[in-house]
């Protein structure tokens, strides 16, 4: 890297001349950020979090409140969810703040990237990069997300700006806080460390011209790449020692690599995200999962580090066994992550477009399918500038690169994004000086790996893009399911099933939902239709078994339970399904059983706790009903389920009842009472209110006909 060659790279006064602009493109970006929240408040996940943000949130919820060291090894790359910690302490759990708080750091990025374009390319591409990342849509969208692809941008546009600056001042202080950054960076985003390597090389050769290479000694370059080494240390080497006192394991940042690289590498694999076990997508599952049966193929318990190298080593065995289909799976990732459709995780562009119009009307004119071209057009503008623009090729092929070896998400590529603004910026600004200076050559080869770019970029990818809306809408649905509005839910997830008829999810949140309605006949279609799009899934088995129990059709809710549990034989959920059935058959022995492993496996589940309490206080079995265990399990379960879960307060009266203190169980059914009513859970309100008349004739529930007080997770 070399002072640029470009007079207008180095404008005269220096920082002073460029920090105007830079002002303005993050009080710009600011603003449209703010404008984009303002209308994004309404969606249903802005204040009801799914998936890696719900578990972002809580951790980070776990931090504020005083546990700042954790337990084991790290899974998930931790930067984030301490940052959010920090956020929550300041303003609290509103979102609406954080995610103004997040606009910000996404605001400053912009004016980062501004600074950067300035001093690598010129002012003129300066505020151009600025404004195009200031504008870009899926930034403000990732912006806007609880998720940690806003510090991804953060960190990256700050190494950039160091390391434009690196050039003319190739100080061990500069060098140490590219070092600071990449650290960061790899602790959001734990596939940066694949940037080391080239990050020590630029500090070897850096000034990288040959005259100033020459004129550096050997004892410079190894300060700047020591410095480098003592920024990232600084950084990572706190958590390495973190992992090694609460995980009994040394590890760089987390422990999921391996399971990650063998959902991305593996016969089953298609490109994106599938996870190990079908409908276990969230991070704990995909752990919990990933270490079980790790354990269950080698006979034996494993350390976080060992569950990692288990499936790297049944990746590198497929690609070993399958040269040919492994070859054909990384070409569709590879042009997965340069084409314009930007493939959602949780959280989907094209859903939140569908209500924002600030996001619908950008994504006209500016996507990936215009960046990239326009990128490629730069880097072949500047090409005479390689020496030293050469990091900023490379970066972004680096990023591409380490999002192929595993699977594509858009937030995966996203860090890509202010290496191609730069580089956009640039064809933007150097062609009409190009064309006015007759390089009409250099403009012809530009415009013709632009259209190659641009035809790559845009070309239709097999990937169900309506389907993914479609799964947005049902995610929504179940959002609203879980916040009471029943109603709601049933037409988002009709809305789902009217864009995509085999969205398994949907079938299945509706027919929950239809079932809490009361609406049986409707409900089990629903969940049949389910049954039908996938036989295996052994939740749709225990939605079915325990709609059939709300009919009281033990026979058919039997057959559904067993099929779950020959599906799930070692799962919470199969288990206390069966537990259920047993009850209601009058086996109490076996229900017990059941019941009590189910709350084992699961804890921290207040639905199994509940299970377990209600058998222990309802059982008409004198051997196996203990109403002062009943009333402890009761009491423990009803602090864990949320204030708003009449099946808590429904158990807790039962347990009430059954240890003598009916005035007690009265008042708790009640507002068990109420709250069902107002949740419209028509089913379980006259359930309740029938138990209601018991304890007011002194009477406990005492007999296995009486229906379950809680329906499995």
């Amino acid at each position: 890297m070399t002072r640029p060659a470009n007079p207008s790279a180095q404008p005269r006064g220096g920082k002073l001349r460029a920090l105007p602009p830079c002002l303005a493109v993050a009080a710009a970006a600011l603003l449209v950020r703010a404008a984009y929240l303002q209308q994004a408040r309404p969606i249903v996940f802005f204040d009801h979090l799914i998936s890696d943000g719900r578990t972002y949130f809580a951790w980070a919820r776990t931090i504020a409140g005083g546990d700042w060291l954790g337990h084991g090894v790290f899974y998930q790359a931790p930067l984030y969810p301490y940052v959010l910690a920090v956020f929550q302490l300041l303003v609290g759990e509103d979102l609406w703040a954080i995610r103004l708080i997040q606009a910000a750091l996404g605001a400053a990025a912009c004016a980062l990237v501004c600074l950067a374009a300035t001093r690598w390319i010129s002012p003129r591409a300066g505020w151009t990069a600025g404004a195009i990342m200031a504008l870009y849509p899926p930034a403000i969208f990732f912006d806007g997300l609880i998720q940690k692809s806003v510090l991804d941008l953060f960190w990256l546009s700050l190494l950039l700006w160091r390391l434009s600056s690196a050039a003319s001042r190739s100080t061990a202080a500069n060098w140490a806080i590219i070092g600071v950054a990449w650290g960061l960076l790899t602790l959001t985003r734990e596939n940066a460390v694949i940037l080391a390597p080239l990050l020590i090389t630029a500090a070897l050769l850096c000034p990288s011209t040959p005259l100033a290479f020459a004129r550096a000694t050997n004892a410079r370059r190894l300060l700047s790449a020591g410095a480098l080494a003592a920024g990232a240390a600084l950084v990572l080497l706190p958590v390495s020692l973190r992992n090694k006192l609460v995980g009994g394991e040394f590890a760089l940042t987390t422990s999921q690599a391996g399971t990650n690289f063998y959902i991305g590498n593996n016969p089953r694999a298609f490109g994106s995200y599938a996870p190990l076990r079908p409908g276990r997508s969230d991070t704990p599952n995909e752990r919990q999962d990933a270490t079980e049966l790790a354990e269950a193929a080698l006979g034996h318990k494993l350390t976080p580090s060992q569950v990692s190298r288990y499936w790297w080593g049944q990746a590198w065995s497929f690609i070993r066994a399958q040269p040919a289909k492994w070859l054909a799976l990384t070409w569709r990732k590879t042009l997965w992550t340069l084409n314009s459709y930007e493939i959602p995780d949780a959280e989907n562009i094209d859903y939140y477009a569908e209500h924002c119009s600030i996001l619908r009307w950008l994504r006209y004119p500016l996507h990936f399918g215009t960046l990239l071209p326009l990128a490629v057009a730069g880097a072949a503008l500047t090409w005479p500038r390689r020496r030293e623009l050469w990091l900023l090729y490379a970066l972004p092929a680096l990023v591409a690169l380490s999002v192929i070896l595993f699977y594509v998400f858009a937030r995966y590529r996203y860090p890509m994004t202010p290496m191609l603004a730069i580089l956009a910026a640039a064809a933007l600004t150097e062609a009409p000086a190009a064309i006015r200076q007759r390089r009409f050559r250099r403009v012809g080869v530009a415009a013709a790996l632009l259209i190659l770019a641009a035809i790559l970029a845009n070309w239709p990818i097999e990937f169900p893009k309506r389907s993914q809306v479609g799964l947005s809408y049902a995610n929504a649905g179940a959002v609203l399911a879980v916040d009471d509005d029943n109603e709601r839910a049933i037409r988002e997830f009709q809305t789902a099933l009217t864009i995509e008829p085999r969205i398994l999810e949907a079938h299945l949140g509706l027919g929950k939902a239809l079932a809490r309605a009361g609406r049986f006949d409707e409900a089990l279609a629903a969940l049949n239709h389910a049954l039908k799009l996938s036989p295996s899934a052994a939740q749709v088995h225990v939605a079915i078994a325990s709609t059939l129990l709300d009919r009281d059709d033990v026979p058919g809710a039997r057959r559904h339970a067993d099929a779950a549990l020959r599906l799930w034989p070692d799962r919470a959920e199969a288990l206390a399904i069966v537990g259920c059935v047993q009850f209601r058959a009058g086996q109490f022995h076996e229900a017990f059983r059941n019941i009590d492993r189910a709350a084992r496996l699961e804890p921290n589940e207040s639905a199994y706790t509940l299970e377990h309490a209600w058998a222990l206080a309802t059982c008409a079995d004198d051997a196996i009903r203990n109403p002062p265990t009943a009333l402890t399990l009761a009491k423990q379960a009803a602090a864990l389920a949320s204030p708003r879960d009449p099946r808590a307060r429904d158990v807790l009266a039962a347990a009430l009842a059954a240890n003598g203190r009916f005035a007690e169980a009265q008042t708790t059914a009640r507002a068990a009472l109420d709250v069902a009513r107002t949740r419209r859970l028509s089913v379980l309100a006259d359930q309740i209110e029938s138990r209601l008349r018991q304890y007011e004739a002194g009477k406990p529930v005492r007999h296995p006909t009486s229906a379950p007080a809680t329906s499995v997770p």
